[in-house]
């Protein structure tokens, strides 16, 4: 097998791998090898005991528990940029199915999200949000973001779509007068509905679509619609915006996930964010990559306003994209080339290096089209 590797980002360390067999195997994945140092603790043995004195134990306060630190769940609501998909999906992910790897055991994970809904359609829809609320108990989470859905016209438009504020062109959420297709009226019911259930509400705003206008996001792909569509009479308006002024209003914790995707994207640029970051299909849902990426920004930002802080870990990454590689059927000795791109971020040390090991039959090289191949490969990183 053979490995094209090299560095996308200043913010990654990312790799383009290729690979060249003979072996017949249907398919194989290629994972690097990073060597940490092994530390031993001496062990120190005590002398022990054996009748030691029997104290009273201590009186239990109910309100000084043995551990501080509850186990939670975490539940999250959303649309296709949010959801779990299986293994024939990929390269295809939503950035909520890896918010598990940055957080620890104490905290689990349920992600609610579909694809398709909007903020209005997975209030109302059987077996979404009243299920949710069956489920959620005293001190759980809840993140919450749409947007992408809410968008939708014509016939789409009475299920699914709201404006940012009012459909009579306000921006004045409080005052709508149609609060069945407000989007700042269905964020406040989810606050509302999750506090009265003993929950903490999180916002998180809409991931940026992949419109680009020279280097830069546009605004429509910043969810910020000011051209009134066909059939209607207002602009739908600025969705992140709308967000904000609930999470104001509301003090609820928001991450603006519109402004760290659109920071990350604009830093990829149009063509490298098509090849790594969105699905070949479209520019708006997650690969592999982008997706963890969105998760990892997702828990930084709310760990540095102190919202579940205790249950956020640092995470080493290696991403494979795709996972693995089809030779299917091949004529005996006839070389075949393969590339996969492997991610990988917050590596420890800082500098070091990579090992790439090719299974039997297999070598590996930094180009497709080199003429060096190797059973081994070592690749200097930097994070």
């Amino acid at each position: 097998m053979k490995i094209f590797l090299k560095q996308l980002s200043i913010l990654l360390v990312c790799f383009y791998l290729s690979a060249c067999g003979g072996s017949s195997d249907d398919s194989t994945i290629v994972d690097p090898i990073v060597t940490d140092p092994v530390v031993t603790d001496p062990v120190v043995t005590d002398p022990v005991d054996p009748e030691p004195p029997v104290e009273p134990e201590p009186p239990v306060d109910p309100e000084d528990p043995v551990d501080p630190i509850a186990d939670i769940t975490i539940h999250m609501i959303g649309d296709s940029t949010m959801t779990e998909y299986d293994q024939s999906r990929k390269p295809q992910a939503g950035w909520g199915e890896q918010v598990p790897m940055f957080v620890s055991d104490k905290a689990t994970v349920r992600n609610w999200a579909r694809g398709g809904r909007s903020s209005r359609s997975f209030y109302y829809e059987d077996g979404l949000w009243n299920l949710v609320k069956e489920t959620i108990k005293t001190g759980d989470y809840l993140i919450i973001q749409f947007g992408h859905n809410d968008q939708k016209l014509g016939d789409a438009y009475e299920e699914f779509g709201t404006y940012a504020y009012c459909s009579n062109g306000s921006s004045n959420g409080e005052d709508c007068l149609d609060t069945e297709h407000s989007y700042y009226q269905f964020l406040k019911k989810y606050i509302k509905e999750a506090r009265d259930l003993g929950a903490v509400p999180i916002l998180m705003s809409p991931i940026v679509r992949k419109y680009f206008s020279g280097e830069s996001i546009r605004n429509s792909g910043l969810h910020n619609l000011e051209t009134v569509n066909t059939g209607e009479l207002f602009a739908r308006g600025n969705y992140p915006a709308a967000m904000k002024e609930v999470a104001v209003l509301l003090d609820v914790p928001m991450v603006d996930l519109t402004g760290q995707t659109k920071e990350i994207v604009e830093k990829y640029g149009e063509q490298a964010a098509t090849e790594s970051l969105y699905i070949s299909a479209d520019s708006t849902h997650p690969q592999v990559l982008f997706a963890t990426l969105i998760a990892k920004e997702a828990m930084k930002s709310l760990q540095q306003q102190e919202v579940l802080a205790d249950y956020i870990i640092e995470a080493t990454s290696f991403i494979s994209s795709p996972e693995t590689l089809q030779w299917n059927d091949r004529y005996i000795g006839v070389a075949n080339v393969k590339t996969l791109t492997l991610s990988a971020f917050d590596l420890s040390p800082n500098t070091g290096n990579l090992v790439a090991t090719a299974p039997d039959g297999f070598l590996l090289s930094d180009a497709p089209d080199s003429t060096n191949w190797t059973t081994i490969l070592t690749v200097p990183y930097e994070n």
